[in-house]
């Protein structure tokens, strides 16, 4: 049996996989998101983590999908304009 060559996965891309999507402690953790420890002990009952031994831990990936949970997407002022306009001369 013959592998195709396009199924195959090369393992210097599995180690660059595997070391942008560590584990990391709570200080590495609120360092990626830019936020102090206070803030981020503030979201750890949204936060999902690992706790191995009782300290939590914290893949990249993970916050990356937490932090889209929360994006605030920009208000479109001007639509905002137009109906307030628009209602005003009804």
């Amino acid at each position: 049996m013959t592998i195709p060559p396009q199924a195959l996965i090369r393992v210097d891309e599995v180690l660059r996989y595997l070391e942008s999507d560590r584990y990391m402690d709570k200080a590495g953790a609120a360092e990626y998101l830019g936020v102090g420890i206070r803030t981020l002990e503030g979201w750890m009952d949204q936060l999902p983590k690992y706790r191995p031994g009782g300290k939590a831990l914290f893949r990249r990936s993970e916050l990356d999908a937490f932090m889209k949970q929360h994006r605030e997407t920009p208000a479109d002022v001007g639509r905002i304009v137009n109906d307030v306009v628009e209602s005003i001369l009804r």
